[in-house]
C-alpha cells in the first residue's frame, strides 16, 4: 500500500496533536539552534495544523511544506522489516506500514516534527524530524534527520539551523536492524552541537 492508502493524513494529525507525549528530556521554551555559517531562520512544527493556525493566510504552503516533509520521511528515513523493531526506538503506535517502489513492506516512523522554512526566493521548504521515546537512545530527547544527524533539543518553535538541513537527501531502500537508526546517530557528528545553549553545530 502506498502512503495514500494506508496513512489517513487526519488521524496521523490528531495522532500528532493529542497523543504524542514528549519525551522527559524535552523542556518547555525555544531554544537557539546555532548553526556553522549560512543560518537559516526556521520554526519547528509538529503537524500540519500547529504549522497552519500559526500561519493565517499560508494554509497552502503549510500543506505543500508538510507533505514534502512526508515524502522525505518515507523515501529518506530509517525503514525497519518489523514493527516491533522500529517501535521500540521511535514508540509505541508511532510506526506504520509502508509499501516501496519494488513492492517491499517496511516499517516506518511517524515524523515528530518537521521544519519550515521561508528562503530567499520565496519558497517555503521543510525537513522532516524524528526523536527517540527509547531511554538508551543516543538522541532521546533531541531532534535528529532522516539520515542520523542529531539536532537541538526537540523543543517547537523558532530556531536558526544550517540550509544544509534543508537539503534533498539518498533515498533509502535497505531495512535496518533493531538500533541501527540510534547506532546512526551516535556515529554521525557532523550536526552535533556544542554551544552551551543546545544548539545545533555544523
Amino acid at each position: 500500500m502506498k502512503r495514500s492508502q494506508s496513512i489517513n493524513l487526519g488521524r496521523m494529525r490528531k495522532i500528532s496533536a493529542a497523543k504524542v507525549i514528549k519525551p522527559l528530556a524535552v523542556v518547555a521554551g525555544v531554544s537557539t539552534l546555532t548553526a556553522c555559517g549560512n543560518d537559516q531562520q526556521a520554526t519547528v512544527y509538529k503537524d500540519l495544523d500547529h504549522c497552519a493556525i500559526d500561519n493565517p493566510g499560508l494554509e497552502e504552503q503549510c500543506q505543500s511544506a508538510y507533505q514534502q516533509a512526508l515524502q522525505e520521511a518515507e523515501q529518506s528515513g530509517p525503514k525497519y522489516p518489523r514493527q516491533h523493531l522500529c517501535e521500540e526506538e521511535f514508540g509505541s503506535g508511532r510506526c506504520y506500514q509502508y509499501t516501496m517502489n519494488n513492492g517491499q513492506n517496511v516499517f516506518v516512523p511517524l515524523m515528530a516534527g518537521f521544519l519550515f522554512s521561508q528562503f530567499m526566493d520565496n519558497r517555503y521548504r521543510s525537513a522532516p524530524l524524528y526523536t527517540s521515546y527509547s531511554y538508551h537512545s543516543p538522541f532521546y530527547g533531541y531532534w535528529s534527520s532522516v539520515d542520523g544527524k542529531r539536532y537541538g533539543r526537540a523543543k517547537y518553535g523558532k530556531t536558526k539551523v544550517n540550509k544544509k538541513a534543508f537539503d534533498a537527501k539518498p533515498k533509502v531502500t535497505r531495512t535496518i536492524s533493531r538500533g541501527g537508526f540510534g547506532s546512526k546517530v551516535a556515529a554521525s557528528s557532523s550536526f552535533r552541537g556544542s554551544s552551551s545553549r543546545g544548539g545545533w553545530g555544523g
